[in-house]
């Protein structure tokens, strides 16, 4: 239980580990050395302090010193205690008088494992009252096997969008247009504002350098709008000031600049979420090498997107042009391709596109939404083999409402309306469990998960949305 409140912790874990292998348990005690290397590389960044690292070697070659009382401390090279001399042997009647229980003698000991009992009961409710309460405004890490919260760190106002480095965690904040970055190491937040209009979403490329998306703000659609890049290192995407030579605003021809994926040496920029306005069935496609943008035209309003097995996906939907065929569905792309293969996913009925792609577990997913993710919604999760590119399994997921969803951790993972996170398993896709968040002054936003735990935005009331 302490591991899991602490899982930075490295003397618990070596505690554990040391605990493990005295069982009896060589393979468990080296599993727990495991999760906790991938834990420190994760989220921190950093591998396992040397004294870890030699405790693991020691339980792999069995070293007799992790049996004696000095254990990590004999592996770690410390002098071991003195050893008191044995005193000469006793008869057997006169130590088996003197270690013959009296009737005092026993009722001490009930009244001391009682005591033992009720100070281990105290330090577990302590241990559980300690939970950090989730703030609004804040990005959340929770434990993915609990769903409680082992940090929260305040960030901009309505923050959404997360992206997460080996160094840092980036969030965008749309209420306070800026970004901040909560550093893993040094767990400081540096909030920074980079240009005009609201911040939608961020992306890194394998470079390092942070793509942004910027929604000009502007009575009337614009004709262009601003994404910034900054470069990776000082100044840029690492922490302390951006420097102007650092930060480069790059125009790109869409009346709002709003979710991005990476894929192909490109970066993919869609007009949506939001609509329908005018000019939202153009792909904004900018070339990484070379800061060259140039546009993809859709048949219809875009609403997703996401680069996957070599692919691009986009949602789209036709309820706002001629000839009004009420579809949604994905256009899936190849990179260099003129025309796209339409995957239908909800024919008739549809007055608004699918609202989230992602992919995993060797697959595409796509959350469906209709009619019009207004009032009693039907919301359908839908598994897409990428080979066939054909619909193999739905899922209804109504009564969860999910307002946002990610895939990681060998899970799907929803963020829901009600202000609570539900596990699916990728293969069966039923719900494994959900972990209620609570209150009523914030709202789970986001979602990112790593391989040990969750990433989550926490809004006032409200997410961020465009114009807000």
């Amino acid at each position: 239980m302490l591991v899991r409140e602490h899982p930075l912790r490295e003397r618990l874990r070596a505690q554990q580990m040391l605990a493990l292998y005295r069982a009896g348990r060589q393979a468990e005690a080296l599993e727990a050395y495991a999760e906790a290397r991938r834990t420190l590389v994760d989220d921190l960044g950093i591998e396992p302090s040397e004294p870890l690292q030699r405790l693991q070697q020691a339980i792999l070659r069995h070293d007799p010193s992790l049996e004696t009382p000095e254990g990590t401390a004999a592996v770690n090279g410390l002098a071991p205690t003195a050893v008191e001399s044995t005193p000469p042997a006793e008869p057997a009647d006169v130590i088996m008088r003197r270690f013959r229980p009296r009737r005092w003698q026993l009722a001490l000991a009930v009244l001391v494992l009682l005591a033992a009992s009720a100070s281990a009961a105290a330090i577990l409710s302590t241990s559980a009252a300690a939970t950090r309460r989730v703030l609004p405004n804040s990005l959340v890490r929770l434990d993915s096997r609990t769903g409680k919260p082992t940090l929260v760190v305040p960030v901009g106002n309505l923050p959404g969008a997360i992206a997460i480095t080996p160094k840092a965690i980036w969030t965008v904040n749309s209420g306070s247009d800026d970004v901040s970055r909560y550093d893993l190491s040094t767990h400081k937040v540096v909030t920074r504002g980079l240009t005009p209009g609201q911040p939608n979403d961020i992306a890194f490329d394998r470079e390092g350098n942070a793509w942004i998306t910027n929604i000009t703000a502007n009575d009337e659609p614009a004709r262009s709008s601003i994404i910034t890049r900054l470069d990776a290192g000082i100044g840029g995407t690492s922490g302390g000031t951006v420097y102007p030579s650092h930060s480069h605003p790059i125009h790109v021809p869409l009346p709002f600049a709003g979710l991005e994926a990476l894929g192909a040496e490109r970066l993919w920029v869609i007009v949506g979420p939001h609509g329908p306005v005018p000019g939202d069935n153009r792909v904004g496609v900018i070339d990484l090498r070379t800061d060259r943008v140039s546009v993809l035209h859709l048949d219809e309003s875009a609403t997703s997107i996401a680069f996957a097995y070599g692919l691009v996906w986009i949602g789209t939907y036709g309820a706002n042009r001629p000839p009004y065929v009420d579809d949604n569905r994905l256009e899936v792309f190849r990179p260099g391709d003129a025309k796209p293969t339409k995957i239908i996913l909800l024919r008739h009925g549809a007055n608004w596109g699918p609202t989230w792609i992602g992919a995993g577990d060797g697959a595409v997913w796509a959350l469906n939404c209709s009619p019009g993710c207004g009032t009693a919604p039907v919301i359908t999760l839908m598994k897409i083999d990428p080979e066939t590119l054909r619909i193999v399994h739905r899922r209804d997921l109504s009564h969860l409402n999910p307002g946002s969803i990610s895939i990681g951790a060998g899970a799907i993972w929803t963020g829901n309306i009600n202000n609570s996170i539900s596990k699916i398993d990728p293969r069966t896709m039923k719900i494994v469990r959900t972990f209620p968040l609570g209150g009523q002054t914030r709202q789970l936003c986001e979602l990112a998960p790593t391989r040990t735990a969750l990433w989550i935005t926490v809004g006032n009331r409200v997410c961020g949305t465009v114009g807000s």
